[in-house]
C-alpha cells in the first residue's frame, strides 16, 4: 500500500492578488480579478473545506488539494478570466477585492483561521497595482502584512498560476520628503536622496494623480547626490500640473526612456494652513508619517509635526472583564479652545474620528486652557460615579466602539468648504492631532485587554508613535494628569549653556526631546539637569508623575 504524505496549512500562501486591474479593450477591469493561493512545501496539502471568509467568499469542495510547489486561482468572473488569461481558474468567488484595500481571512475545514493579511493601494505598497495594469506579486512568504514584501508584476495583468519568489524587488532610496500645496507663491515638492550614492532620476515621472503616473518627466541626467535634498517648483512643472490646496496625490515614478520600470514612492496629503507644508518623519518603528510641520523647510532636515492644541492624552480600546472604554482629550494650549474652531465653516465643527463623534454646532463647547474632556460608551453619569470622577470633569458619550485590534484615531477641524456643481457642500478638515495604535509590541501589549490603557507621555510631541505611549492601570484614571490642572512647576533659566534648573522637584521623571520629537536624555527627578552635551537648539523637558505631567521649553546655547 501507498503511504500519503501531506503538507501542513501553514505551508499556504497568497502569492499573487489583482485587485484593481485595467480595463481591457472591452472587457470591464473588475471581470479580471483574481486571486492566487499556492502551497510552499515539498508535499501536497489537501483543503478540503478551506474557505476565503473576508474580503472575498468561497468554499473548496471534496477532494480539492494543492501539490507541492503549485498554485491555483480563484477569479471573481472565471469565464471572462479564463478566456482573457489563457488560464483555467479554479473557481469564481463571491464578492470583489476592494480597490483601496482590505482585509483577507482564510480558514480551515474547522473555521480556525490560517493567515489573515491586510493590503492597501497606498505607498509604500505598489501603486502600479492600483488600475495601472500590474498585480501585487508576494517576494517574502513570511511576512505578508509588510508592504516590502510585495511587489508589482512585471507583466500586465500579472502571472496567475505561476508562483516565482525570485523577482525582487524595484526599489530606490529617493523619496517625496516634503510639499507646499497652499500657497500664495511658488508651490514646491521636495525630494531626497537617503541613500549613499548618487542616483539618477533622468527620464523618472512625477505627478498629482498615481491613476495618471506619467504628468511631468525630469529632464535627462538629473542627479541626486547622497543625502541630497532637490526642490522642485510649480515654475518646473506647470504646464504638467498643479497641486490642489485641498489635497491628493504627489506621487514619483521610476522610469527609463521606454516606460515605468517599477518603482513608486509618494503620498496623499490633505488640507493645511496657507504657506504650511507637509513633511515626513520617521516614527520610532520605522514608519514614515505624514504631517503638518511647524515650520517649511525645504533643503533641510524636516522641522517638528504641528500638534494641537487639542491632544489624545488616553486610550482604553479594550478594557477586559468588568471595565469600559474611553478616550479623553486635552487643551495643551494656553488659549481657550471653542469646538466650533476659528474656521468654522458651514456650521461644523470639531470632530474625532475612530469614535465618529462630532460636536453639536448648535451647542459649542468651550475647552479651558489645561482641561480635559472624558469621551465614553458609558452613561456619562454612570462611568462619573464608577471611576469616581469629580463634578468637574466633563464627560461626553460616543456609540461607536474602538478596534480591539487598532484604530486611526483622528481630532479633526474644519478648515473651509467648496460648493459643488448640484449646489451641495463638501467641507474640508485638518487633522491636528493623530494616532493609530496596535494591540502588539511596540504598542504596549498590556493595553490589551489586560486592565491598563494607553498613556500619552506628552502632550507635545508627535502622538503617532509606539514611543510616546505608556500603559497605566485604570485605577489610576482619577490621578490621571489629563483630568487635573497642570501643575505650576518652572524651570530656569530658560536660555542655558550647561545646566538647568527647576522650581520644586515634585516630578518623578523627565524627558528631553528635541524638536523633531526625538528622546534625548531621561531619567529621575533631580536639582538640576546637565545639557552641556547637547547641541544648541531649541528642546522640550516632559516632567511627570502620575499625579501630573508638564511640558517645558529651552534653549540651549
Amino acid at each position: 500500500f501507498a503511504i500519503s504524505f501531506f503538507g501542513t496549512a501553514q505551508n499556504l500562501v497568497i502569492s499573487e492578488i489583482h485587485y484593481n486591474p485595467s480595463d481591457a479593450g472591452a472587457v470591464l477591469s473588475d471581470d479580471l480579478e483574481f486571486i492566487e493561493i499556492t502551497n510552499t512545501s515539498t508535499n501536497p496539502i489537501n483543503i478540503t473545506g478551506y474557505s476565503f471568509i473576508s474580503g472575498i467568499t468561497f468554499v473548496f469542495g471534496s477532494s480539492t488539494s494543492i501539490a507541492a510547489g503549485q498554485s491555483l486561482v480563484l477569479a471573481k468572473n472565471k469565464g471572462v478570466f479564463d478566456a482573457f488569461s489563457g488560464k483555467n481558474a479554479s473557481g469564481q468567488y463571491t464578492g470583489s477585492l476592494k480597490n483601496s484595500g482590505e482585509k483577507i481571512t482564510f480558514t480551515d475545514a474547522l473555521l480556525t483561521t490560517v493567515f489573515e493579511f491586510s493590503y492597501s493601494d497606498i505607498s509604500p505598497w505598489p501603486v502600479l497595482a492600483d488600475g495601472l495594469g500590474s498585480s501585487l506579486e508576494l517576494i517574502d512568504p513570511l511576512n505578508p502584512n509588510l508592504a516590502g514584501s510585495w511587489v508589482s508584476s512585471k507583466l500586465l495583468g500579472g502571472s496567475p498560476g505561476t508562483y516565482s519568489k525570485t523577482q525582487t524587488n524595484v526599489s530606490f532610496p529617493i523619496i517625496v520628503n516634503e510639499i507646499l500645496a497652499n500657497t500664495l507663491g511658488e508651490e514646491k515638492i521636495e525630494l531626497y536622496n537617503s541613500g549613499s550614492t548618487p542616483i539618477d532620476i533622468g527620464y523618472w515621472y512625477m505627478t498629482d494623480d498615481r491613476k495618471t503616473p506619467k504628468k511631468y518627466q525630469f529632464p535627462v541626467n538629473t542627479i541626486l547626490a547622497a543625502k541630497e535634498y532637490k526642490v522642485i517648483t510649480s515654475l518646473d512643472y506647470s504646464s504638467k500640473f498643479s497641486l490642489s490646496s485641498k489635497g491628493e496625490d504627489i506621487y514619483i515614478f521610476s522610469a527609463d526612456a521606454t516606460d515605468l520600470t517599477g518603482y513608486s514612492n509618494g503620498f496623499v496629503y490633505t488640507v493645511s494652513n496657507v504657506e504650511q507644508s507637509f513633511g515626513l518623519h520617521t516614527s520610532s518603528d520605522g514608519k514614515l508619517q505624514k504631517f503638518n510641520q511647524t515650520n517649511q523647510t525645504f533643503g533641510s532636515e524636516n522641522s517638528a509635526p504641528v500638534v494641537g492644541p487639542l491632544v489624545i492624552t488616553d486610550i482604553m480600546y479594550n478594557p477586559g472583564f468588568g471595565l469600559d472604554e474611553f478616550i479623553i482629550i486635552k487643551n495643551t494650549s494656553s488659549q481657550d479652545v471653542n469646538t466650533n474652531s476659528d474656521f468654522l465653516v458651514d456650521n461644523n465643527a470639531i470632530r474625532i474620528t475612530g469614535i465618529d463623534y462630532k460636536f453639536d454646532f448648535r451647542n459649542p463647547i468651550i475647552i479651558s486652557s489645561g482641561k480635559s474632556i472624558v469621551f465614553t460608551l458609558l452613561d456619562p453619569e454612570v462611568f462619573r460615579e464608577k471611576y469616581l470622577l469629580s463634578a468637574d470633569v466633563q464627560i461626553i458619550q460616543y456609540t461607536k466602539s474602538l478596534s480591539k485590534s487598532n484604530e486611526l484615531i483622528e481630532i479633526q477641524t474644519p478648515i473651509y468648504r467648496d460648493i459643488l456643481t448640484n449646489g451641495s457642500f463638501e467641507n474640508h478638515f485638518k487633522t491636528i492631532d493623530q494616532v493609530w495604535y496596535y494591540d502588539s509590541s511596540p504598542w504596549p501589549p498590556n493595553a490589551d485587554g489586560q486592565g491598563k490603557y494607553l498613556y500619552r507621555n506628552s502632550g507635545f510631541v508627535y502622538a503617532n508613535d509606539p514611543a510616546e505611549w505608556t500603559s497605566v492601570d485604570y485605577k489610576l484614571l482619577t490621578a490621571n494628569s489629563s483630568l487635573i490642572e497642570t501643575t505650576t512647576i518652572e524651570l530656569y533659566p530658560t536660555v542655558a549653556k550647561n545646566k538647568i534648573y527647576f522650581t520644586d522637584n515634585n516630578f518623578e521623571t523627565y524627558k528631553i526631546h528635541n524638536t523633531l520629537g526625538a528622546k534625548l536624555l531621561s531619567g529621575e527627578a533631580q536639582e538640576f539637569i546637565d545639557i552641556t552635551n547637547l547641541e544648541q537648539g531649541n528642546y522640550s523637558v516632559v516632567l511627570s508623575n502620575y499625579s501630573s505631567t508638564k511640558t517645558l521649553r529651552f534653549i540651549k546655547e
